[in-house]
């Protein structure tokens, strides 16, 4: 039995003898995390690393789930990303981002993931030329002081290297790969890149990733600032965190910082255009904050409030927005979060109109008017379904309460 204890983690991985190597190459990836390695540290274990008829089984006994990894190398991966979340979990104030993040100039540059767009790759060739990764896959943010926080785990690569690949980079990989079972390599940073466990840095851009089959010309694009929230909030693996901090934290560095869109087919040009815009430094630089969404002025309440609320029709239930529901506006979108739950959910600029009709109680038909009359080439039965839909799922999710039906004389409606 062997026995490892990852500085932060309060419960250790233990490996059966047959994986004792896997054991090694794990802490040969976590070069800069601390770790204690003894058979008699006490405590129920977080992991159990056995092997089974050629593949290595890895094992929660906290609630049963079971990892079978093909290959040591794909285990170490796995392991990799429980620990993570691990000390993610011993840490209040941290989230874990399935995102990448490089150091340019003393600030981080955030990649939120994306399916198949070389996030990993790039952070190798950025790596290559002396950028410092503090993570290609997983990255643990403190919400509390706004810092991404470093695990000192080597860069990984997918392979095979995409075919326009440049000889220098290949060289590279094959002379820094540590660990690698030809799908997977672990590569080692060159001297002055190397990143130890627990090192701080805030973000000073979030870029998201746009790669091309055709050839195209690496370019930075802005990016919607509401698009970009998303991705970030999404890309939490923990949902056990306070939501309105995580949104709150994240929506004010996005309004503060660049946020661009880099899309490219080349993996060189993509590095040449990165090293332009945040050659020296990522800076967080102030960017204008719109007071209010961009939505139509119909939708916005504005022409509501200049000709007075429509009258609800009598006999139809009443809509309004729960009490315990808070909003935070970002560009043309809205957030909201209910403070009952831990849950956020994000509105489009429709949806946000509704919400902002939704200020007093209405009934779907009147919505139905304001929003026909914002929309005229819309026909009105298309937007009569998509308001009964959208108040379906508002109130399916206690955003929006049903609060009885109006009655002829509109005046009692200050009583509901």
């Amino acid at each position: 039995m062997f026995v490892l204890l990852p500085h932060g983690l309060e419960r250790p991985l233990v490996f059966s003898p047959d994986t004792a190597h896997v054991a090694g190459m794990l802490q040969s990836v976590l070069t800069g995390w601390p770790m204690k390695s003894d058979r008699k540290l006490a405590g129920k274990p977080l992991l159990r690393i056995f092997a089974d008829g050629g593949e290595i089984i890895i094992e929660r006994p906290e609630d049963g789930g079971t990892f079978h990894e093909p290959t040591a190398v794909s285990a170490v991966c796995s392991l990799v990303v429980e620990v993570v979340d691990a000390l993610a979990a011993a840490s209040p104030g941290l989230v874990c981002l399935h995102a990448a993040a490089a150091e340019f100039g003393g600030r981080l540059v955030l990649f939120p993931a994306a399916h198949r767009a070389g996030k990993s790759t790039l952070m190798g060739r950025l790596s290559a030329g002396g950028r410092r990764i503090f993570a290609d896959d997983i990255l643990p943010f403190d919400l509390t002081a706004g810092e991404a926080v470093s695990t000192g785990c080597m860069t990984r690569l997918r392979l095979p290297l995409p075919r326009r690949t440049s000889r220098a980079f290949k060289n590279h990989v094959r002379d820094r790969t540590v660990l690698s079972d030809g799908y997977y390599a672990y590569l080692s940073a060159p001297k002055d890149a190397e990143i130890r466990f627990g090192e701080r840095l805030p973000l000073g851009a979030v870029v998201l990733l746009e790669r091309n089959n055709r050839p195209v010309r690496a370019r930075l694009e802005p990016a919607p600032l509401d698009r970009t929230l998303l991705e970030i909030l999404t890309r939490n693996t923990r949902d056990d965190r306070d939501a309105l901090l995580l949104l709150s934290t994240f929506a004010s560095i996005i309004r503060h910082v660049p946020v661009q869109r880099l899309v490219y087919s080349d993996l060189e040009d993509a590095v040449r255009c990165l090293d332009v815009a945040f050659g020296k430094e990522a800076p967080a630089s102030p960017r204008p904050i719109r007071a209010n969404p961009v939505i139509r002025d119909e939708l916005s309440g504005a022409r509501v409030k200049q000709a007075g609320p429509p009258a609800p029709k009598p006999g139809l239930p009443l809509y309004r927005r729960s009490p315990s529901v808070t909003l935070e506006r970002v560009d043309a979108s809205g957030f909201l979060l209910d403070s009952r739950g831990n849950g956020i959910h994000m509105l489009d600029p429709l949806g946000l109109g509704v919400w902002n009709l939704l200020e007093t109680p209405r009934d779907a038909s009147s919505l139905c008017d304001v929003v026909a009359g914002a929309f005229p080439e819309t026909p009105r039965q298309k937007v009569a379904d998509d308001i009964d839909g959208l108040l379906s799922a508002l109130v399916g999710e206690g955003l929006v309460e049903r609060v009885g039906a109006a009655v002829r004389d509109v005046s009692l409606m200050g009583g509901l």
